[in-house]
């Protein structure tokens, strides 16, 4: 199979460039150049236009690639059908996303097939150490939610770049990678958008929208309860082995485990023995413990505090008591109310004996 061409980007890339649903377009028209938040926009207006730059070039290698046996479209390609908000999906902006349960599990740049090989692309021009960082962590979920929902192809990954810096995907499985010049978008271009929707680059049958896939549906909830259900914390010596094998299959999609749960009046005790106290405007209901499972399944520990005013609060040094605010749109507090009739309440003592235990 022939590597597509990324070396440039032509007048019909750059035409086609317009027709896109932009989601940071409106905030970058109506910011002035004199405004502290300009470049920020215009960052975010150029990452969308490099992504679909570059999906444009994979829309027309696709059609003259025999091998290609399906394309997904997406963006001015596709009419969405807003009535279906479980499993492969496109968001407001014509986005590929998998979601479960109202949770957004991942998001897709491209997704096509070659034989029993299925492929998923990354697309960046970030060279941020924190963007890279996501990016891997990123690869790691995706691959593990696609060969679950596509249990019969193998899972290939692309990485498109402009950035020249080390990726730090050499040892990733089935992962390659390929750079492009940094491409000159000019964000200006779409004060003239085209809203219409573009006819399909010919009318090839492998390509396709997410409506005509067949595939495994990943229960996000389900999967995560039954995990809570085989890990036994009264045996906290056998935690650590027991979650790396349940949660490997679904390593970045599972990123918690929720311990137990302590009374107010009990961690208020306990930390207070310690010397700590909690800041003043947080009037304590419940305390959660949680083991954070990174793609790599290295663990960390949680705490997360909640409010009598149902809010969450993540401790983030416990000696200090500096804690950060976790919003309801969060996984981690969908997770708890999920899961909450169901942990068990742990002593100070319990919780000191599973943490030197994992």
């Amino acid at each position: 199979m022939e590597s597509p061409n990324f070396s440039f980007i032509d007048d019909q890339d750059l035409t086609n460039l317009k027709h896109y649903p932009y989601k940071h377009l409106k905030a970058y028209l109506r910011t002035s150049r004199s405004d502290s938040k300009y470049h920020w926009h215009m960052a975010n207006i150029l990452g969308e236009m490099y992504e679909y730059a570059v999906y444009e070039k994979l829309v027309r290698w696709a059609f003259d690639t025999e091998e290609i046996s399906e394309f997904i479209l997406k963006g001015p390609y596709i009419e969405r059908n807003p009535k279906v908000k479980e499993g492969l999906l496109y968001d407001p902006y014509r986005q590929i996303y998998y979601n479960s349960g109202g949770e957004t599990i991942a998001e897709f740049d491209v997704l096509f097939k070659v034989g029993n090989k299925r492929y998923f692309v990354e697309i960046t021009n970030t060279e941020t150490k924190r963007a890279i960082k996501n990016m891997r962590s990123g690869i790691v979920r995706k691959r593990n939610l696609l060969q679950y929902i596509f249990p019969n192809d193998e899972i290939h990954c692309w990485v498109i770049t402009n950035y020249s810096g080390k990726l730090g995907v050499s040892n990733f499985p089935n992962t390659e990678v390929f750079r492009t010049p940094k491409y000159k978008l000019n964000p200006d271009i779409l004060h003239t958008k085209e809203e219409s929707l573009k006819p399909l680059p010919l009318n090839e049958s492998k390509y396709k929208s997410l409506y005509e896939l067949q595939y495994r549906a990943f229960d996000y909830y389900r999967i995560l309860k039954e995990i809570h259900k085989q890990v036994r914390i009264d045996k906290p010596e056998k935690v650590k082995d027991t979650l790396e094998v349940l949660v490997k299959p679904y390593a970045g999609l599972i990123e918690r485990f929720f311990v137990g749960k302590m009374s107010a009046k009990q961690f208020v005790d306990y930390i207070k023995d310690r010397g700590y106290k909690l800041p003043r405007d947080i009037r304590l209901a419940q305390v959660y413990f949680a083991l954070k499972i990174e793609g790599d399944l290295s663990i960390e520990h949680r705490l997360y505090l909640q409010t009598r005013n149902n809010k969450f609060y993540e401790i983030l040094n416990l000696k200090k008591m500096e804690t950060k605010r976790v919003y309801g749109i969060k996984r981690t507090t969908r997770d708890i109310k999920y899961l909450d009739s169901m942990l068990k309440n742990l002593s100070a003592d319990d919780w000191i004996y599973v943490r030197s235990q994992v």
